[in-house]
């Protein structure tokens, strides 16, 4: 027979190919009550001592297309929640659950590949260093004989937040009156979308 022990108490014994048992002696208030065997949980009660750590995260995308003034941060209308918890009506996520958080982010604009950014804001407040700098991922697309490049820009970010802090989707471009469209969908894919997580033990 096999014990398992924990400081010389027996949590469980084992005979043979059987079923292991919990022992009838071990206790643990609420945590556990109506637990048969390790093997076989019938009726079991999984009170207030045990915690299973709560899953944060959102995934946010446009329905149709947005457009901005030129040179000007302007808020991504992201009014689409695919899951989580995001406010589509000011295009904000409030952060549940203070903590590390990692974001995804990318933005499809109407042609052009130069002249356009991404920043994500805090409180309204446009962040600045590596959490707005934006990588250019231009892609060719062919239409009508004629030759066009949407680029979808992409970025990240890993932020430690506060409970309760906003964080929105800002894009830009300074090339004058032109290109100032973002796209929301490509051949049903989406291309412009806002997407987080909170890290766990962060």
């Amino acid at each position: 027979m096999a014990t398992l022990k924990l400081n010389t108490k027996t949590l469980a014994t084992q005979t043979s190919s059987a079923e292991p048992v919990i022992a009838s002696t071990v206790t643990g208030g609420a945590g556990l009550s109506g637990m048969t065997s390790l093997g076989t949980v019938t009726t079991a009660t999984l009170g207030s001592n045990v915690v299973f750590p709560s899953q944060y995260n959102f995934y946010v995308k446009m329905s149709a297309n947005a457009a901005g003034n030129n040179d000007t941060w302007t808020v991504v209308p992201l009014n689409t929640l695919v899951w989580g918890t995001f406010n589509t009506t000011d295009y904000k996520f409030v952060v549940p659950k203070a903590g590390k958080w990692m974001f995804f982010y990318s933005v499809r604009f109407k042609d052009g590949a130069y002249g356009r950014f991404l920043a994500l804001s805090i409180g309204g407040t446009i962040l600045s260093g590596g959490a707005s700098s934006t990588i250019a991922r231009p892609g060719g697309h062919v239409s009508y004989g004629t030759t066009t490049y949407n680029s979808n820009y992409f970025n990240h970010a890993c932020l430690n937040l506060a409970e309760d802090d906003e964080i929105k989707l800002h894009f830009k471009h300074i090339a004058g009156n032109d290109t100032n469209t973002i796209n929301y969908n490509d051949d049903g894919f989406d291309t412009t979308f806002f997407t987080g997580f909170r890290l766990l033990g962060g």
